[in-house]
């Protein structure tokens, strides 16, 4: 009879660690717009949410159709040119209508003015109505880029620029110091990778066709957020970002990615293109965690904060939070989001990578140092080879570029990816561990069954 008790105690506990808890909003620091100066934030642009209003359709609402005579008369006064949905994209998603809605993701609109008119007279107009739960500025963002052991492994990669990546075998390379690395070849003999992984890249666009980055780009899973389309604009920063991930190791050019595979075509995890940057541009942040999240991403990697400390936007913040609970695709319940610290060489703390439910990466260098430049802070979680330039190329991270290229770069949003490619291969690990865990459960059940039986 014990033995029986306790079988039903470690089934019940192991099937309520399944159970999906909606974590709340951990705090975040208040925002004072009026003291923040005009450049933290867009000109011509106010972020709002609605109140719900069950008799009201808003997905397509219009400046025109809005009854509300108070906002009609801001309208008017601050000459309101377009109202459109910040979830556009997402919503158009019939399957997934309840669980948007219940995020309020349908509540959430930009209001487009004439770039002239100062964005703080029509925040504060704006507040006063009782149609709106949140209104804000939408504050600027940038990508975040720098100022311009056991030898007993078996895999190795062909990929000819290996040696030069200290990150992964760091040799001595740029006067580095031998061993201070990621030690990637002890762990490609464990997991090199697995297209059931998808790492949502929310940067520049990736360069999709790139020799050494194709065979691991998730096929009609990319968007352009900037131009709402989805042909992706190949960008210098984000197609460097994914090589680290995800380029694709074993095929006898160019570098290798964490977990980028073994050479077989179905070997390395895939990486989607998440377009938040293009040019000088950005756009549809929030978005991209939603679109990412809903099309089965696990991971979601971010070089880019916000322009002022201490600022965010609480839309984005959502969507984030929709990513936590809801992404993770086919390998696990809930998806992991990864922000580079900043290069701002203080403790400063820049949102969203100052978010506590984020994983904060700061950048050492091939002397396993804090970079010079890496932001620091007690929000930061883990740091990681970020490179310099105190040798030139070789004390800096070797990635892919975009037209093909390869180059050496430094800052958090090197070491970033890092993280987001480990994370990538910790993922499936663990969700394997948990397919084994399930089937010992079942056998479990079935000897519970026969002893009940007696």
């Amino acid at each position: 009879m014990k033995y029986i008790i306790f079988l039903l105690i470690f089934l019940m506990t192991n099937l309520s660690s399944t159970s999906q808890i909606r974590l709340s909003r951990l705090s975040l620091p208040s925002i004072n717009v009026l003291e923040l100066d005009d450049n933290s934030f867009e000109k011509g642009k106010i972020s709002v949410k609605f109140i719900r209003n069950k008799n009201s359709e808003l997905f397509d609402k219009s400046i025109e159709n809005i009854s509300n005579i108070d906002f009609q008369l801001i309208a008017k006064k601050y000459t309101f040119k377009k109202l459109t949905s910040q979830f556009k994209t997402v919503l158009k998603s019939v399957d997934l209508q309840n669980i948007h809605e219940k995020w309020d993701l349908d509540l959430w609109f930009t209001i487009e003015f004439d770039e002239n008119i100062d964005v703080k007279l029509v925040y504060l107009e704006l507040k006063k109505l009782k149609l709106f739960k949140i209104v804000e500025p939408i504050y600027k963002v940038h990508l975040v880029s720098a100022d311009l052991s056991n030898n007993s492994f078996q895999f190795l990669p062909n990929d000819p620029r290996f040696n030069e990546q200290w990150g992964f075998n760091n040799t001595g390379q740029g006067g580095g110091k031998i061993g201070k690395d990621i030690q990637l070849k002890d762990a490609l003999d464990i997991e090199t990778g697995n297209p059931n992984v998808l790492v949502a890249v929310h940067d520049m666009g990736i360069q999709l066709n790139h020799p050494d980055l194709q065979q691991n780009i998730a096929v009609g899973k990319n968007y352009n957020f900037v131009d709402d389309n989805d042909t992706i604009v190949m960008g210098y920063h984000g197609t460097h970002v994914a090589g680290t991930i995800a380029a694709v190791n074993n095929n006898g050019i160019g570098v290798t990615g964490i977990a980028g595979g073994n050479g077989n075509i179905n070997s390395g995890i895939r990486l989607m293109s998440m377009q938040i940057f293009k040019g000088n541009k950005s756009g549809g942040l929030a978005e991209s965690f939603i679109y990412a999240a809903d099309n089965g991403a696990a991971i979601s990697n971010n070089s880019w904060a916000y322009n002022t400390e201490n600022v965010y936007n609480l839309s984005v913040m959502d969507a984030i939070d929709y990513f936590i609970e809801n992404g993770g695709g086919a390998v696990q319940q809930g998806g992991l989001v990864v922000f580079a610290a900043g290069n701002k060489s203080r403790p400063l703390s820049y949102y969203p990578s100052a978010y506590e439910r984020v994983i904060c990466v700061s950048a050492t260098n091939n002397r396993d140092e804090k970079a010079s430049y890496s932001t620091y802070g007690n929000w930061v979680d883990i740091a990681a080879p970020g490179g310099d330039y105190s040798n030139g190329v070789s004390s800096q991270i070797l990635s892919t570029t975009f037209y093909d290229g390869y180059a050496g770069d430094h800052g958090t949003s090197m070491s970033c990816p890092h993280v987001s490619g480990v994370e990538g291969v910790t993922e499936l690990l663990k969700a394997l561990h948990q397919e084994q865990q399930q089937e010992q459960m079942e056998v479990i059940h079935l000897q519970l069954l026969q002893m009940l039986k007696l």
